[in-house]
Formats: C-alpha cells, structure tokens, sequence
C-alpha cells in the first residue's frame, strides 16, 4: 500500500504551535512538518532544521505544495484565518474555540464541504487519560444507570491576580471560552444532545473578567450533568464526580501530557504520557448494602492518538471523531447569553 503524507503547516509557534502541534506532526509517520509562520523571533529552526519559517499567514497559504494548515491563531482571528485557508485549497486542523459565534463556525463548514476540504477541530482533551478513565467506567456499567455527574476545571489563583488582570480587547478571551470547550466536548461526546440547558457566570473581583462560569444540562433519563470552572478556590474538588444508582466515582485530573510537553518532552520520548498513577475512587455497594471501595486505574492514552484520526479521515476518509454538529451546538453554548 501506497503512503501518503501530509504536508502540514502551522500559523504560530507560541505555546500552542510549539507544544501540542509541530512536535507530533514531526514525529507522526504521516505527516511532513513543512512550514511555520514567525512574524518576529525566529526560533522554530533551532528545533527543526528543515522546516521554513515564513513571514505571514499569506505566504503559508500560497504555498502550494501543504496540505493541512493548523489554525492555532489567537482565538479572534480562528474564523478569518480558517477561511482563507479553505479558499486555498488546504485542509484544516482548528484549535479551539473554532470561532467566536456559531453563525462562523457553519460558515467554515459549509466552505469546506463546497471546497471538498477536511475542517476538523482540535479536541485534545479528548485524548486525555482522566477523562478516558471516566468514559471507561461509564461505558462498565459499574455505576448503573447515571444520575448526577460534575466535570470541573478550577485554579487557586489569588484574587489580586485576578484584580490585575487586564480587560480583554476582543470578545472571547475569558475563560468560558478558555476552558469552557474542554469540557463542553467531553461532555457532547459522552452524552450528547441535551433536552435543556442552564448558563450562568460570575466577575466576583475584577468587572471585567469572568472567574466562574457554570452549565447545568438536563439529558433523558433523569441525568443531570455539572459544567463548572472557577479561577480561585481554596479547596479544589475532584476534577470529575459520578453518582449512579449502583455506585459513584470520583477522579481527579492527572494526565500529565501538557506539563511535559511545555517542558520539551517529545511525544518520542519513551517516558512521554507515562504519569504516576492517580487511581480514581469507585464506591459501590454490596447485596447487603456494604460499602466497597475499588481504585481504578487510569487509562493510557497519547495526543498521538488525535493526529492519527487527523490522518485516518483525510487519507482514508474514515469519520473524525469530533463531529460538526458538536462543534456547532458547543460554539451556540459558548456564545449563550447567562440565563439568570
């Protein structure tokens, strides 16, 4: 069989570029890390020599001979940036949020089904070990039939740091759509389409900056889900928290994959991805009504795994997981007005 590779390029090479996108399509088998765009410090041939450092997103997409352009611009600009790359005839690989308001986002796909182009957005969290070992347990049936569920995503951060932080210049850059499409994914992506939904967020210290957004969905079945971050707690909670009526299961976040990559780690490397287990809590009940407490190991898994279904939808057409009417309803629920 025939290999084919994909010629990538990436539109920056900041903390996303440099650590959750050029080291994987270097190191992927299928892909070619062709191009970068620098408008300014030139620092991606220090790592990789054969690549081209171009000065503009302009010039990348002139490039004829790309294939896929990772769009990994500041979030404002992900619309304009993705479009222009459709119109030049490139597949897209999208970070999130895939845009700003959902009128874009169908845009950008109705562009790439009429330009017989892949968009496809980047949902690492997907990948992520914590949340595979929930999926896992769900999947078990070991919790019976679900009845509450809490994903969360919090920081300590003092309230002087948040004090100080500066109003965001365009709509967007708080952390509903910082973190928020985190978890809305996964929560899509294990339960799918709700039958209603709750928004509400809170500035509790700076006017011009969200430190608390909550969503609670109501799905068939009497399940009610939790979305939830705050900037400053005290006391952080386990990162997942599922109640059934056969037992419950309490999981904190220990994927370690994005501190060692900000640290250099190569996904090559053999220790890459390993973490220090950080078993979750699964307590169900005997047919006495005796508590049983169980530690579950968590699941292994790799970003490797995104860019391989990255490749596997444009080489071989083969259904990407992160569908559009995902990435639609998660962008309406990021745009969402507070309901109180």
């Amino acid at each position: 069989m025939t290999h084919k590779t994909i010629k990538a390029g990436v539109l920056t090479f900041g903390k996303s570029g440099s650590a959750f996108h050029t080291p994987f399509l270097n190191a992927h088998q299928g892909f070619e890390l062709k191009a970068i765009v620098e408008r300014n410090h030139k620092k991606a041939q220090t790592i990789y020599p054969d690549i081209i450092s171009y000065d503009s997103v302009e010039q990348i997409l002139n490039d004829r001979s790309i294939d896929l352009i990772v769009v990994n611009s500041p979030d404002h600009l992900h619309f304009e940036h993705a479009k222009a790359a459709l119109l030049a005839g490139k597949h897209v690989l999208l970070e999130k949020p895939a845009t700003i308001i959902s009128s874009e986002i169908r845009e950008l796909f109705n562009l790439a089904e009429a330009e017989q182009r892949h968009l496809l957005l980047y949902q690492n969290r997907r990948y992520d070990t914590d949340f595979l070992t929930v999926k896992r347990v769900i999947e078990s049936g070991r919790l019976g039939k679900l009845k509450e569920v809490h994903f969360r995503y919090d920081f300590n951060l003092h309230k002087d740091q948040i004090a100080q932080m500066p109003k965001s210049e365009h709509r967007g850059g708080d952390i509903v759509y910082g973190l928020g499409p985190h978890i809305l994914d996964q929560i899509i992506s294990l339960f799918g389409m709700p039958l209603s939904v709750v928004k509400t967020t809170s500035k509790t210290v700076n006017p011009h900056i969200i430190d608390f957004f909550s969503y609670v969905f109501k799905f068939p079945e009497d399940l009610t889900v939790f979305a939830s971050s705050n900037l400053s707690t005290a006391d952080m909670e386990p990162a997942f928290k599922l109640r059934g009526t056969k037992g419950s299961f309490i999981k904190n976040r220990s994927d370690i994959q994005e501190d060692q990559l900000l640290k250099g780690t190569s996904p090559k490397d053999e220790f890459y991805a390993l973490e220090n287990q950080n078993n979750g809590l699964l307590t169900t009940l005997d047919t006495e009504g005796n508590k049983i407490e169980e530690f579950i190991k968590t699941s292994k898994s790799t970003y490797m795994k995104l860019f391989d279904d990255v490749y596997d939808q444009i080489v071989y057409s083969k259904d990407y997981p992160v569908k559009k009417e995902e990435v639609i309803f998660q962008i309406e629920l990021l745009e969402r007005e507070d309901d109180f």
